[in-house]
């Protein structure tokens, strides 16, 4: 199967990093379902603390559907990211198809003056490995 792609981004400062694996232990293919897990670095590369309120995604399937997750925090979580510190946490998406992509936004606060951030998830690929032939 290979390495798994690292997929980077950064806005205001912010670097978001993303690597995705399909987890065929859990998926039935026969059924269309595709599990997939991800796992999600988020580092603070600003001189002042910020706090993560929220997220957005958009999850692409192979077919084009597009399905909107919102909700507050990540994995029951608002962390605070002191300056040059990182937070990672591990997820997962299920799909339909064994191919799609996912992409967002996380909405965070800089504690000092309570300015609003809203920083860019970067796109990456859901894949299958027998896909990759």
């Amino acid at each position: 199967m290979g390495v798994n792609k690292e997929y980077i981004f950064t806005s205001h400062g912010i670097t978001v990093s993303a690597i995705a694996k399909y987890e065929e232990e859990y998926s039935n293919p026969e059924l269309e379902r595709f599990i997939f897990s991800y796992k999600i670095t988020i580092v603070n590369n600003t001189d002042l603390p910020v706090q993560l309120i929220s997220r957005k995604w958009e999850i692409y399937d192979g077919q084009g559907h597009i399905r909107n997750v919102e909700g507050v925090g990540v994995v029951g979580l608002q962390p605070i990211l002191e300056s040059n510190q990182e937070f990672t946490y591990d997820s997962w998406c299920p799909l339909s198809t064994p191919l799609g992509k996912m992409q967002g936004f996380f909405f965070m606060n800089r504690l000092v003056d309570n300015q609003s951030l809203e920083v860019k998830i970067p796109e990456f690929t859901l894949i299958c490995p027998f896909l990759q032939n």
